[in-house]
């Protein structure tokens, strides 16, 4: 896997607002109501910014240097731990 395009101390920020919001019991009602992978770990960062205002800081500043699609990997490799494959995966297109 290629490194991260966002700053360690930015990744950092995004793990601690939304480690409350990406868990198995998350993962699985999210699961159950048949909604997709991207929605739950986007959700989680917004439920951060809504609890942690400061990541709104943060979410701006990587938005100089960075995109959606960092973001997400981001969240990618934070929800991993907690999502054990049971959510239904995103469907591009």
């Amino acid at each position: 896997m290629s490194a991260l395009k966002i700053k360690p101390e930015h990744v950092e920020a995004i793990r601690q607002a939304t480690a409350p919001f990406l868990n198995q019991d998350t993962a699985d009602a999210y699961r159950d109501a048949g909604l997709t992978e991207k929605r739950y770990r986007w959700d989680a960062l917004w439920s951060g910014c809504r609890h942690t205002p400061s990541l709104n800081d943060v979410i701006r500043e990587i938005y100089q240097y960075a995109d959606d699609t960092h973001i997400d990997s981001v969240l990618r490799m934070l929800a991993k731990p907690a999502r054990k494959l049971t959510i239904a995966p995103t469907v591009s297109g």
